[in-house]
């Protein structure tokens, strides 16, 4: 075989080899198809054709110039390196630019908010799982938009006729939000709906908001929360000329019953103190954690003398029953401090809860004791002794 046979078999091959890459990467554009848009998407289109064509095209023009045997190889195989490279830049772009309109897919599925894809009429190209829900169990494709919101509320289809493209609408299921966003392609603009259910979203603001005021372990306002309940009750009492009293419980030997039955048994515990003393507080009395093993109570409407009643039933209440527990039933002893708002005394929100908290730690287990706005505790007294002995018998 001459040596232009052989190199007519190469030129064949190289012509073979730019060919293949060139048809796979048309099936690659095409199975992206939008990926990439605009003259970027043209430009490598057009680049895949000549990439098939240059070597055949390169070892012919070295032929007719009259090249020898090894230029005529040597312009082929160049041709056939040029064209693969273009070709090949032109497939790695491909990648990053078609990824997006698959993501958007992804996510719309998954969305919690409805999204529907309308076409330059209005009808509904594509929509996911949460707009269906949304607008009901009829087939949502192919029907337009303003038939749904005719359907679905009245007032939207109205809002939706005048212009407007954010809005809210209220149902009997619920506040939705409908938004509409422009999205433009290659040959026409289309807009995408998106309703977002307003109810669920203030839901969990009102959980999240919840949980920045409440204690986790017991369900009762945290310390800052009661701060602020108590500044509010305070201000109340000194404008009305009201009585307010404030009552501290705490949980005797808590440490120690943690230590023997475990720090799980122990927040179980005070899980059900706290809803012992929710169900036996007045609906105008407050409740909140104080400390690790206190409560804190206020009592608007009530005198120090009602107050120190007030305490004792809830800590006899609250320690007269045993509380079952992971680790068996526990016994609880309680102690209270009371303190009453007096007109006469300049009385902060601090000092008040601080006298509270001096009377409590004035009152030994399975005691109440109570402080004069003088911050002078009255003397604690058993839990047997009625309330009406409760006298300033002695100063601490």
């Amino acid at each position: 075989m001459t040596s232009q046979g052989v190199l007519l078999i190469v030129e064949i091959v190289l012509f073979a080899l730019g060919a293949m890459l060139s048809v796979w990467g048309v099936l690659r554009l095409a199975r992206r198809q939008g990926g990439a848009s605009g003259w970027m998407g043209s430009l490598q289109r057009a680049l895949l054709g000549p990439a098939a064509a240059l070597p055949l095209a390169a070892g012919l023009l070295a032929a007719v110039l009259g090249a020898n045997a090894q230029a005529i190889f040597a312009a082929a195989l160049g041709g056939l390196l040029l064209g693969d490279g273009l070709a090949a830049w032109a497939l790695l772009r491909l990648p990053r630019a078609s990824v997006l309109p698959q993501a958007g897919q992804v996510l719309a599925q998954h969305s919690g908010d409805g999204v529907l894809v309308l076409d330059e009429r209005g009808r509904v190209l594509i929509h996911n799982p949460a707009a269906q829900a949304v607008f009901g169990a009829e087939p949502l494709a192919g029907r337009p938009l303003a038939e749904l919101l005719a359907v679905w509320w009245q007032p939207a289809l109205q809002l939706w006729e005048e212009g407007q493209t954010d809005f809210e609408v209220a149902l009997p299921t619920g506040n939705y939000r409908l938004r509409a966003l422009p999205l433009e392609t290659e040959t026409q603009l289309r807009r995408v709906i998106l309703v977002t259910d307003l109810s669920r979203q203030r839901e969990l603001e009102r959980q999240l908001a919840a949980l920045q005021t409440t204690d986790v372990v017991t369900g009762l306002a945290n310390r800052p929360r009661l701060l602020e309940m108590a500044s509010r009750e305070v201000y109340r009492a000194c404008r009305y000329h009201r009585p307010l009293s404030v009552a501290m419980l705490r949980v005797a030997g808590f440490s120690a019953l943690e230590d023997q039955h475990g720090h799980a048994a122990a927040e179980q515990v005070l899980r059900a103190l706290a809803q012992r003393t929710r169900e036996n507080i007045r609906l105008a009395d407050s409740a909140g954690r104080w400390g690790e093993d206190t409560f804190a109570l206020l009592l608007p409407e009530t005198t120090l003398a009602q107050g120190c009643q007030a305490a004792e039933r809830i800590r006899r209440i609250l320690s007269g029953t045993p509380i079952p527990t992971d680790r068996g039933e526990v016994n609880v002893a309680l102690s209270a401090g009371v303190t009453a708002l007096d007109e006469e005394a300049l009385v902060t929100v601090d000092l008040l809860l601080d006298q509270a908290a001096r009377a409590l730690y004035a009152a030994g287990s399975g005691q109440v004791a109570s402080f004069t706005a003088a911050n002078q505790p009255i003397a604690p007294r058993l839990a047997a002794e009625p309330v009406a002995t409760v006298r300033l018998n002695r100063q601490q």
